[in-house]
């Protein structure tokens, strides 16, 4: 319906034009004027119904007759932006600019279509030029920061969040990017009050409790980073991220029996034949040699060439005096070609006891 629309409009300005012709000439600012301001005006209605394609033509349109016009520039790559052809909305964007250099939102937008292609240097000097234009505006101040963030460019990041912190102190994104930065640097102590800050304005997002944890890590403040880990898994109880780290830290610090349930509960979100023997070795570890050889019989059903999971199975096999079972395991495991130096060692060990 609307390109009909468009159709029609453009029917009545060719129309127009050709009457202007008579009047005045093929190319006289009247039907130039006239033909712009046609198609401008329907690119605003059809940008209003939300008929980005139609209103993209419309614009071009529009810019055909005069070049020279702003508006149509900037209104062509709002509409190629909602359509996320961020191509052609940075080319708009750049027109716009070359016509008027001193419009803040068109630098700012330009910068927003570059962050989108990827290109941050680009988009770096695009939100440079819109924090020169007007200093007093936060947003072109996020785009740099998470432009700085791509190019690692950890004081620059710094340097810029605490300005947009300046300015709107309630915004989520500079203390997040801040403390990433920081952490970048090692700047533990500063990360952590950067997160802290972040989590404040917005706790319901998991990733900044898992880098608040870490940081605890850092610092070696084990009970604060497993309180961080245990809230991220309260927002995603299936982050298999978070139970990870959880699982490694307990482990670290030797608290086995926990270690062990953190596993648990991470095998069951995602089955790994590695994550299965650590599981195995912890219950080994607290005495629990009976359910450590089920995790190694599903590790090796996991990936059956894993040899580490033989080794540890028919070990423990051994050490509950199930010799016969364990010299199957490794025979198994020889016959796969994956037995280990230290699986063949066992074997003959085993056949020689045997045969003793």
């Amino acid at each position: 319906m609307a390109t009909n629309i468009l159709q029609k409009v453009g029917s009545e300005v060719l129309e127009q034009g050709g009457r202007d012709e008579e009047a005045t000439g093929p190319h006289s600012p009247q039907a130039a004027h006239d033909g712009f301001w046609s198609y401008y005006q329907q690119g605003q209605t059809l940008s209003d119904w939300k008929h980005w394609e139609d209103a993209a033509t419309a614009y071009r349109y529009a810019n055909q007759f005069d070049t020279g016009q702003f508006w149509s520039h900037y209104h062509l790559g709002q509409v190629l932006s909602e359509l996320r052809r961020w191509e052609e909305a940075a080319t708009a964007y750049r027109q716009a600019i070359k016509v008027d250099p001193v419009v803040f939102w068109s630098h700012y937008h330009l910068g927003h279509a570059l962050s989108e292609l990827g290109c941050w240097e680009e988009a770096a000097t695009a939100y440079r030029q819109a924090i020169e234009i007007d200093p007093e505006l936060v947003w072109p101040y996020l785009g740099l920061g998470k432009a700085l963030l791509e190019l690692k460019c950890w004081e620059g990041v710094i340097t810029t969040c605490r300005q947009a912190v300046q300015i709107d102190p309630g915004q989520f994104w500079p203390h997040y990017s801040m403390a990433r930065a920081l952490s970048r640097l090692k700047r533990w102590d500063e990360s952590v009050v950067a997160y802290q800050h972040a989590i404040h304005i917005k706790n319901d997002w998991v990733l900044p409790f898992i880098d608040l944890a870490y940081a605890f890590e850092r610092l070696e403040q084990w009970q604060e980073a497993i309180n961080h880990y245990q809230k991220a898994m309260e927002l995603e109880p299936e982050n298999p991220e978070c139970r990870e780290r959880l699982a490694r830290l307990l482990l670290t610090l030797d608290r086995k029996e926990e270690a062990a349930e953190a596993y648990s509960q991470l095998i069951m979100l995602s089955s790994s034949a590695e994550l299965t023997i650590i599981l195995g070795e912890i219950l080994g570890h607290i005495g629990r040699a009976d359910l450590a050889i089920p995790a190694y019989c599903r590790a090796i059903e996991l990936d059956p060439r894993i040899s580490l999971g033989y080794n540890r199975l028919g070990s423990t096999l051994e050490q509950l005096e199930r010799c016969d079972d364990a010299l199957k395991i490794y025979e198994q495991a020889v016959a796969n070609s994956v037995g280990d130096a230290e699986t063949l060692h066992r074997l003959e060990s085993l056949k020689t006891r045997s045969v003793a």
